[in-house]
């Protein structure tokens, strides 16, 4: 029987340089026995110096590599294969975790939960340009607050549904949260793999939730999601994290034949997370499930947001609306239209806040002075450690 208690996955693909400081990062509260990092590296050119100081330097690091071309699923799958943790949790290459992680681990392993998910902080690495934010690198933790709900993953899986699949919600999830191993092999038993979808995060959220039972969601930011440049996040930060289907060589040929006809066929976060919920839904045999997707909230927040795509948009609309009259019809177009107006409506007030934020000198102090102190993944680390370590009562009061 292993004595690891959590297994860290990492995929990576051609980004040393993030993953690197990852791992050193990591190094700092994790390097035991009771830890095993796994790097599953698909990179086109292995950086042999590189992957040599990570074996040598760190003893929780177990390192694969496969060079063959991979989906992102296929090769965070095939780094989770290798998983021995009773519990898993997942993060990218430009990511870190904050002091703490045993806490939430201690949690789990006393109320025998099978998922937790405590919500995260988030880094923007240097070279990142924020719309709203003239500085080079940001911190940023969310309040310090006592939560704990116990959730049911079903009716959060609903949630997604009711929202068009363009949003995780609270749903359980390996990224950035924790799943008990045995959850995650009922979920290969059944669909062949630990990531049903082309988006791991979502595909892997969704699915696994047909065999959570019990779920905690708490507020404590440890896990700190980069934001580097050429990262997807960094990428949506920037405006550059959509495109064709057919160009995008990171996306299976299963995804690309079986593309759902009612989710408009261009790559962007919320066609993906839709398209992976529809794969989800199909390998785990719930495949009547997805119709009840909302693609009306889908297609509106897809012409808001991304209206150069709006040929392909209209296309799956028609095939969505084929079936129904004409009251039918119109009663389809409102519903965009009423969706449209929300989506408006959401992101002139994000605008009008962030543009105030720029304009309150006392902020942009605030900022520079933070900007200055904390520069690299390190300082975030450390920052967000001290934070959630501040309130001491924190698991105390939860568990009340």
């Amino acid at each position: 029987m292993s004595n690891i208690l959590i297994s860290i996955i990492i995929a990576t693909k051609d980004r040393y340089s993030t993953l690197v400081e990852c791992v050193k990062s990591l190094s700092k509260n994790y390097n035991n026995e009771k830890v095993e990092l796994i790097i599953h590296d698909n990179s086109d050119n292995v950086d042999t110096e590189v992957i040599s100081y990570i074996r040598k330097s760190f003893q929780f690091v177990n390192y694969y590599s496969c060079t063959l071309p991979l989906s992102q699923s296929e090769n965070y799958n095939k780094g989770l294969e290798k998983a021995r943790g009773y519990y898993v949790t997942m993060i990218g290459d430009d990511d870190t975790i904050a002091d703490g992680l045993f806490n939430l681990l201690n949690l789990m392993y006393k109320y025998d939960l099978d998922a937790i998910y405590s919500g995260f902080s988030t880094y923007y690495w240097p070279g990142i340009k924020l719309r709203f934010n003239n500085l080079n690198t940001q911190i940023s933790i969310p309040k310090n607050k006592v939560t704990n709900q116990i959730l049911d993953p079903q009716f959060l899986q609903s949630l997604c549904l009711r929202n068009g699949c363009t949003e995780l919600g609270l749903l359980p999830r390996l990224y950035y949260g924790i799943i008990k191993r045995t959850c995650l092999i009922e979920l290969k038993n059944a669909a062949g793999t630990f990531f049903p979808g082309p988006s791991p995060d979502m595909a892997n959220a969704f699915s696994a939730s047909f065999f959570i039972k019990k779920y905690w969601h708490i507020s404590y930011p440890i896990f700190i999601a980069g934001n580097s440049p050429s990262s997807a996040a960094g990428l949506g930060l920037q405006g550059r994290h959509v495109g064709a289907i057919e160009k995008m060589n990171f996306i299976s040929d299963y995804t690309k034949r079986n593309w759902n006809i009612f989710i408009p066929k261009f790559w962007s976060g919320e066609t993906i997370w839709a398209q992976s919920v529809y794969e989800a839904c199909l390998k785990s045999g719930f495949e009547k499930l997805f119709e009840k997707n909302n693609f009306l909230k889908l297609y509106a927040k897809c012409l808001v947001f991304h209206f150069s795509f709006r040929s392909l948009i209209f296309n799956s609309f028609k095939a969505y609306n084929r079936n129904s009259n004409i009251i039918g019809k119109i009663d389809n177009i409102n519903k965009i239209l009423f969706y449209i107006i929300l989506f408006i409506n959401k992101r002139a007030v994000y605008f009008f806040i962030n543009r105030v934020k720029m304009l309150n000198p006392f902020a942009q102090k605030k900022q520079s002075n933070q900007s200055a102190s904390f520069f690299s993944i390190h300082d975030a680390e450390r920052l967000v450690s001290v934070n959630v370590s501040s309130n001491n009562n924190f698991f105390a009061v939860c568990e009340r």
